[in-house]
């Protein structure tokens, strides 16, 4: 992958698609606990919210890209999951 430039409208997409993917796999509150969303989050404290920027330069994407081939992951979402898992894990 070729990265030409950075603008705040892609990095705006990247952020919205990852918010998505969060919900989708139940990192948020709400997505959690499905339908009690509201319930939730009038008993629940709010917490504070931590955003991750993660900049990877171009070799170490296509690295981990054709790692990805290997162990079976279809997209870039997935490959940037399972890195973020085996850091936060330490390795």
């Amino acid at each position: 992958m070729t990265i030409t430039k950075r603008d705040d409208t892609s990095m705006a997409e990247q952020n919205a698609e990852i918010r998505r993917w969060a919900e989708v796999n139940g990192l948020t509150v709400g997505s959690r606990f499905g339908e009690q969303r509201d319930v939730v989050e009038r008993v629940a404290p709010r917490v504070p919210v931590v955003e991750v920027t993660v900049r990877i330069d171009e070799d170490v994407y296509e690295a981990a890209m054709l790692r990805a081939t290997y162990d079976g992951y279809d997209n870039a979402s997935e490959v940037v999951e399972a890195a973020l898992r085996e850091w936060a894990r330490g390795y």
